[in-house]
């Protein structure tokens, strides 16, 4: 007796959930379209480094010049994480 309008209340229901799933379709479509962009300038940015740029920030520990540069948000080559 009960058993079928509350079939009928929730296969109703799922109209409520469409524009949630609809927005958050959005958003992950714009999620991917922003992570295609910045690695293509990533990958852009490696391939056009030499040797020794590509090698110095990987072995070298940052100098206190290059980390007033990245507080100053100055650094050529961004934010450089300061060593523990």
């Amino acid at each position: 007796m009960l058993e079928k309008p509350l079939e009928r209340l929730l296969f109703a229901c799922r109209w409520l959930l469409a524009p949630l799933y609809l927005g958050l379709s959005l958003a992950l479509l714009v999620l991917g379209i922003k992570f295609f962009q910045e690695a293509f300038h990533v990958i852009a940015e490696v391939t056009s480094l030499g040797e020794a740029e590509a090698l110095t920030p990987a072995v070298a520990r940052p100098t206190e010049d290059h980390m007033r540069q990245a507080d100053a948000g100055t650094s050529p080559r961004g934010a450089i994480l300061r060593p523990a």
